[in-house]
């Protein structure tokens, strides 16, 4: 089984867009979220549906936990189930001693430990069909980048079972 209904955040931009372009062609339904990037999110969609996946785009804040709801009962909505997840956003805001807030160390666990958690719950309660085993693959920006330069030159990512991806340690960069 190959994934079919795969849903990004922060799919929009940057490595999320380069996972959207990769992953979609015909029969993919591919659900995009994103938080400021509504113009970029408006092109990729564009772009992706010329290849032949269906594209729904949904906004939100993922330090709010409304926010996340959202997205799932969106999600739930437009995809009824998921093959994969790719929690690929993050808030990576430069803190330092000087500046460091407890409000802005909440908004980075809400989104960078809090929301990934919340979406594989949602995920692993959606999956379609009675194997509902999912691999996690984890990996610093850096390996995100390599696995990035594989698909680029064209191998392919195994999506034989359900996956969820999510990337992390996004002040390597």
């Amino acid at each position: 089984m190959e994934a079919r209904k795969i849903i990004i955040t922060g799919g929009a931009t940057r490595i999320g867009a380069a996972i959207a372009k990769k992953l979609s062609g015909k029969e993919i339904e591919i659900l995009i979220h994103y938080n400021k990037s509504k113009s970029k999110a408006e092109n990729l969609k564009k772009e992706l549906q010329k290849k032949g996946s269906k594209v729904f785009l949904v906004r939100g804040d993922l330090s709010k936990e409304n926010d996340v709801n959202k997205i799932i009962k969106f999600a739930k909505s437009k995809l009824k189930f998921f093959d994969c997840l790719i929690n690929n956003a993050s808030l990576f805001e430069n803190d330092i001693i000087e500046n460091f807030t407890t409000d802005r160390w909440g908004k980075h666990l809400r989104t960078n430990l809090r929301t990934p958690a919340l979406l594989s719950k949602a995920f692993a309660r959606n999956i379609k069909g009675k194997n509902k085993v999912f691999r996690g693959v984890r990996g610093t920006r850096a390996s995100i980048r390599k696995a990035m330069v594989t698909l680029a030159e064209g191998q392919s990512i195994d999506l034989s079972s359900s996956c969820l991806l999510y990337t992390s340690d996004a002040a390597d960069e």
